[in-house]
């Protein structure tokens, strides 16, 4: 399930990160604002999920996703 971990932006990642949270943003998967100052790589540790929240949508497909998951790893256990 979705967990809040704390981490650091680092300098290599921010543009990568501000981009993947746009596209998010983009997709209706999350709702929040300030993804410039979130991808900031300033040497302060933040949670994603102080800033962001799952949208309805982004709860069914990470539900989804999770589902998924599951029955791969049942279908490559039963081909042992």
């Amino acid at each position: 399930m979705y967990k809040n971990v704390e981490y650091e932006v680092r300098r290599d990642a921010a543009a990568a990160l501000a981009a993947e949270l746009r596209h998010l943003r983009a997709l209706g998967l999350i709702d929040g604002p300030g993804i410039g100052a979130f991808a900031t790589p300033d040497g302060k540790k933040r949670r994603i999920g102080d800033t962001f929240s799952l949208t309805g949508r982004g709860s069914e497909y990470l539900a989804m996703r999770e589902e998924n998951e599951a029955t791969v790893v049942e279908s490559a256990g039963a081909d042992n």
